[in-house]
């Protein structure tokens, strides 16, 4: 007697999962790291093994840690306002005495005294400014103490105005505080530190994608829409893209953070793109 027939449904989808672009961790900005947390959360498929609700709440303790670090970077960023006061009183000074010194001896002997007063302060210009906050308070503070060992406020008043060398003193002493290398001790965030927490990040969502996909039979519509849904669609909503240029849109600053704050992007979803993979060495 002849065994029944069997009918196997076969599913023909044209865009196969490319596994690759969501196992093996996936560039996320730093700023969009609680969302796709509670992304996947909402999206986690009814009957996720417990592996993968453990997974899920190492991801957000990973987020909260990301945000953590991020209110670290913006505290020190607090010492832009301190860092634009200073280059503004120090710069002033020096344009001031460049200023007086191009009056010509025959009008007036205040030309060849403020020229002869800013090479004693700046020998060098005032290019100090453009350092980064340390190495500019450094230079800023060893001109206070040049002033004060040659006695030269009495003259800076006279040639540039009296309030340049008060205003200078007082933003200067306001950086040191703000750098916290004055009275106040400040810890400064390492600037690696962001980085590390987003490579880490990303190692715990490949994770999570991997033991969801674990249970997927591409053969069965309903478990490939499962995947699609708790993993796909998070993860394309959020991801990094890469320009036509190559570059990475929106890539996190690797060292100190920008001189003004960047605005929010809105993430729009899209098609999958081959994973950036994150090297852990």
């Amino acid at each position: 007697m002849p065994s029944p027939t069997r009918t196997v449904e076969m599913i023909y989808n044209p865009e196969p999962i490319t596994f690759g672009t969501y196992v093996d961790g996936v560039r996320i900005q730093a700023r969009h790291a609680k969302s796709i947390a509670g992304s996947l959360r909402v999206n986690a498929p009814t009957d996720l093994a417990r592996a993968g609700v453990d997974q899920l709440e190492r991801i957000e303790d990973l987020a909260v840690h990301v945000d953590d670090i991020q209110t670290e970077r913006q505290v020190t960023a607090a010492v832009r306002p301190s860092f634009e006061d200073f280059r503004a009183a120090w710069g002033g000074m020096s344009e001031a005495l460049m200023s007086k010194a191009r009056l010509p001896a025959s009008l007036s002997p205040n030309g060849a005294r403020a020229g002869k007063l800013h090479a004693r302060l700046f020998p060098e210009g005032h290019g100090f400014i453009t350092f980064d906050a340390h190495a500019a308070w450094s230079e800023g503070d060893r001109v206070l103490r040049v002033i004060h060992q040659q006695d030269l406020k009495a003259a800076i008043d006279e040639l540039a105005g009296p309030e340049y060398h008060p205003s200078a003193k007082k933003a200067t002493n306001a950086l040191r505080e703000a750098l916290g290398v004055g009275e106040t001790p400040r810890e400064t965030p390492s600037t690696t530190r962001l980085q590390h927490a987003m490579q880490r990040f990303s190692r715990a969502l490949g994770r999570y994608a991997r033991i969801v996909a674990s249970d997927v039979d591409l053969d069965d519509a309903a478990s490939v829409e499962r995947f699609r849904k708790a993993v796909m669609v998070p993860f394309d909503q959020f991801r990094t893209r890469r320009t036509t240029s190559g570059e990475v849109e929106g890539e996190e600053p690797a060292t100190d953070p920008p001189s003004e704050p960047m605005q929010p992007v809105i993430p729009t979803p899209g098609p999958a793109l081959p994973s950036p993979f994150i090297d852990e060495t």
